[in-house]
């Protein structure tokens, strides 16, 4: 009988991270171990994304990490979280001793730090995955302990250590890259005429985005424009409640469809008729609107490590691809000035402008690499 090797998976960006296990299930004898959070946030109660996409696969085993993180302003969760640092540690060592993998995989944010740095005591081989442009401290720290660094951006390379850094590119999950059928109500939703508006604030949602959408609804309905919104999950924002509320009161109801979350097949419909994107400039939104060469409007996240999501969206605005809001500039106006600009200016051919900085890792480069090492 052939030996069952363990591997683990850790990180606070896990789409990438699914889009990693998706390919390595088809490989024989791999016990895929992910740790990560329950909760998506402190203070919150709602469900993290990777939680509730991988909790229940058959070809996963969860386990949640206790661990805190260094925040950016001062609130009452400071203090707890602080003193969660010390357990994290504890809690990922006992953890890799038990499991004992082949190696350790990140994908960035606070949750891969004491798992890394627990890797590099025990002398586990680790890799080391950056989706942004620009590197928080996590990633730099859990650079250190990497045998290979694996980045999305081309830029990225110089922030490293070149002699074990790979321009990759980012992962997409498999069900994105061929045409897929939605869950009926949004098929239905999809076919529908009047061009296509996205609206996402990435896997935990935008409070700014979703009260904008919910403030201004029914001056948006008036625009010539259908949206399907993704309000993330995060429990203590009423979005969801407050525009599904919306949305049965409205005489043009047609002309939204909300939820909190989208499968992978879900979304590729959406993508596939060929939206305008609205939302945060996260890297995974970036990676695939570059993809399938959408048309974005921006909104980054201004307390992003290094202004990474400003930077990613200028990738795309430079080239007249994309339209930047600042986030206190949000209005209807803007808005509508974003949309009309985008009419006058996008053009698709203008992709090949930044096809040397931002790739898709269709090759398979990373797991070509992880497969060596099991």
């Amino acid at each position: 009988m052939e030996e069952i090797k363990k591997i683990v998976i850790v990180g606070g960006h896990p789409t990438p991270a699914i889009a990693l296990i998706d390919l390595l299930e088809k490989e024989k004898n791999i016990e895929t171990h992910f740790i990560g959070r329950v909760h998506s946030t402190e203070g919150d109660k709602a469900q993290s994304l990777e939680y509730k996409l991988l909790s229940k696969r058959k070809s996963v085993i969860f386990h949640n990490l206790s661990t805190g993180r260094l925040q950016r302003s001062f609130t009452i969760h400071t203090i707890p979280s602080l003193l969660k640092i010390p357990l994290g540690f504890v809690q990922a060592l006992s953890l890799l001793i038990k499991i004992n993998p082949k190696f350790v995989i990140a994908f960035g944010g606070y949750m891969s730090v004491p798992v890394v740095v627990s890797a590099g005591l025990l002398r586990i081989p680790v890799f080391v995955h950056e989706q942004t442009s620009v590197p928080g401290l996590s990633i730099k720290i859990t650079s250190k302990f990497a045998q290979k660094i694996f980045v999305s951006f081309r830029s990225s390379v110089d922030l490293f250590n070149k002699s074990k850094t790979v321009f990759s590119g980012n992962l997409i999950r498999q069900d994105l890259l061929r045409p897929q059928v939605a869950e009926n109500k949004l098929q239905v939703f999809l076919t529908k005429q009047f061009p296509l508006i996205y609206v996402t604030g990435g896997g935990q949602g935008s409070r700014l985005i979703n009260d904008f959408i919910a403030n201004n609804f029914d001056n948006l309905c008036k625009l010539p424009y259908k949206y399907v919104v993704q309000t993330g999950g995060l429990q203590n924002s009423k979005s969801l409640t407050q525009l599904l509320e919306k949305i049965k009161n409205s005489k043009q109801s047609d002309k939204f469809f909300a939820s909190d979350h989208f499968t992978s097949k879900d979304i590729s419909a959406i993508y596939y008729k060929t939206p305008i994107i609205f939302g945060r400039s996260g890297a995974n939104t970036v990676t695939e609107a570059y993809h399938f060469q959408l048309p974005a409007i921006f909104v980054p996240l201004d307390i992003s490590a290094g202004s990474e999501q400003l930077q990613n969206a200028r990738l795309f605005s430079n080239a007249n691809l994309g339209v930047i809001i600042p986030a206190d500039k949000l209005s209807l106006s803007t808005f509508k000035e974003a949309l009309l600009s985008l009419k006058n200016n996008f053009k698709k051919e203008n992709f090949k402008n930044i096809s040397n900085e931002i790739k898709v890792d269709i090759e398979g480069v990373l797991v070509s690499e992880l497969k060596r090492s099991i």
